[in-house]
This record gives C-alpha cells, structure tokens and sequence, in this order.
C-alpha cells in the first residue's frame, strides 16, 4: 500500500509542477516560435503522466477497469510518448547548438540525443517512472531557459539587456583577446521627434525595426557580434575585428540595412542612427572605460550631424 501511495503521490505532484510551470510559460510568451514548441512538450507530457498513474490504479485493481483498461491506458501512454518524441526532436533540431564542424560531423548527433533517449526510456522503463523523472527534468530545465532569457533580454526588442551586456563584455575584456574587442555605441537620430509627432506606440515599432535591421547587419559578420538595448533609444554592439576598417564595414552595413528598411517599409519619417566606436585597449581596465571612450565618439558625431543639418 505505501508503495502506492508513493507512486500516485510522485505523478500528482509532476502533474501539479507541470501546471505551475505552463502558467507561468503562458504569461511569459515572448519568443513564440520557442515558446509554441516548450508550451506544447509541457503539455503533452502531462497526459503521458496521468494516463501511466490510470495505468497502475487500473493494473493494481485500484479502480474499476482491470487489466483491458490498464492495457489501452499503456497504449495511450506510448501515443504520448511518441507524441513528446517528436516535439523534443523538433526541440534539439532547432534550439540545441552543437559547433558545426565538417570535420567532426558526427556532433550533429548530439541535437538528436534527448529525443532517442526519451524513446529508450520510455520502452525499457516498464512502471514509466524514469520517463516521468526524464520528462520533468526536461520541463524543468526548459522552464529555467525560459525564466533566464526573461532576466536577460529586452522585453521590446527581444535584444540582449543591459544586464547582460556588462557580463558579457566584462568576460570578454578578462581574454587575452581583449585587444580584438571593438565597442559600437549607437543611437536612434530624431526619436524623439517620433514619439512626439506620431506617438509612443509607433516609437515602439520603430525601436523594434531598429534592432531587427541590427540582427541582419551583424548576422554574415564572422564571430556574430554581440547585440544589446542599452537604454531608451541606444544600443550597442560588441565585435572582434582585426582592424578599423572591419568596424567599419560594420557600421556601413548598418547603415545600409536601415536605408532599405526605410524605402521598403515607407514610413513618414526616416530611421538613422549615429555610431560611435572605441577599440580596447590597454588604457582601458573596466568596461566603464571602453562604454565611455564610445560614448565620447558618438557625441562627436552626433554634433557633427547638428552642424552639417544646420
């Protein structure tokens, strides 16, 4: 009887943790494309447990039903399984990072692991309880991934916060590469007027354009460059180049990507930004030093525009 009582306690409480953690994912939907598929492994996996706990209560004669009922709730149970395998593989396919290597392509087996491991399990694992311990590490650690990018990204652009741009850089500037480190400030020319002439909420889209044109300047740069929202309308981003002239290919490319955001979303008003950038040096021993040599650049340039516009 205890080990009964144990068994259907372990599964309620899954089920119950299970619960807590959709609602929480539910509220906190910002990336949806990875948030359709975390959502929906979380909720097939709740049948999955439920219908292996009817399976024991039909098996051990606890409720009606008796062994055909505990039968279909096992072939149920492997529906759902097999339901839960697909989306983890879907999962690894997409969010699981291996280093894409033609000399080791046997890695790109590794994005694959957690869904032919759930089948293993599930198959050799006759009581399922090893299934539900996989199942709810899974969502757990999900769950953690999921709490983590909301302490870490901008809520508006779904860029890197400022939090997370001063521990990346400051691990950054601790590598013997330190020297490679190149800081681009930047910020949005004329937002308030903006905001003013047409409202917070088209300040917002323009905020948001802003940093969708920055991921495509910065997604062919070798070593993706580091993306963050610094605050308001002012961001940031970290590459590794060898020289100036890489930066500024950079800042080109950026200013190139605006200028075709601009002719193909034909907005009444211009979207601009004005960079300044700062190379690590020797000189420089926090991050405060780096952020505020690029800081003085870009005030630089930003008075030169008001003098050439004047």
């Amino acid at each position: 009887m205890e080990e009964a009582v144990l068994f259907c306690a372990f599964r309620v409480s899954g089920i119950g943790l299970l619960l807590m953690m959709l609602v929480n994912v539910h509220r906190n939907r910002n990336n949806r494309r990875k948030m359709f598929l975390i959502y929906r492994m979380m909720i097939f996996a709740l049948p999955l447990i439920l219908l292996n706990l009817l399976w024991y209560l039909c098996d051990r004669m606890l409720i009606p039903g008796g062994a055909p009922a505990a039968l279909a709730f096992r072939i149920l149970c492997y529906g759902a399984v097999a339901a839960e395998t697909v989306l983890t593989l879907l999962y690894g396919k997409c969010y699981i990072r291996v280093p894409h290597s033609a000399a080791v392509p046997a890695l790109r087996i590794l994005k694959y692991i957690p869904a032919v491991l759930l089948v293993l399990i599930s198959i050799l694992d006759m009581e399922q309880t090893v299934t539900v311990i996989y199942l709810m590490m899974g969502a757990f650690l999900l769950h953690n991934n999921t709490l983590s990018q909301l302490i870490s990204l901008d809520p508006l652009t779904r860029l890197n916060n400022r939090s997370e741009f001063r521990n990346y850089l400051s691990a950054k500037m601790a590598l013997p590469t330190r020297g490679r480190l190149c800081l681009l400030m930047m910020d949005m020319n004329g937002f308030k007027s903006i905001n003013d002439t047409y409202g917070h909420l088209e300040g917002d889209a323009a905020l948001k354009r802003v940093s969708m044109c920055l991921k495509k300047a910065c997604a062919d740069v070798p070593g993706r460059p580091f993306i963050a929202r610094y605050g308001g309308d002012e961001f940031i981003v970290v590459a590794e180049t060898d020289n100036n002239f890489e930066t500024e290919r950079i800042c080109d490319s950026i200013h190139m990507t605006l200028a075709l955001e601009n002719h193909k979303a034909q907005a009444p008003y211009q979207l601009t930004v004005s960079i300044g950038t700062a190379r690590c040096d020797s000189s420089m021993h926090t991050i405060y030093d780096l952020v505020a040599r690029a800081d003085q650049e870009l005030y630089r340039k930003k008075q030169k525009r008001k003098r050439m516009s004047a």
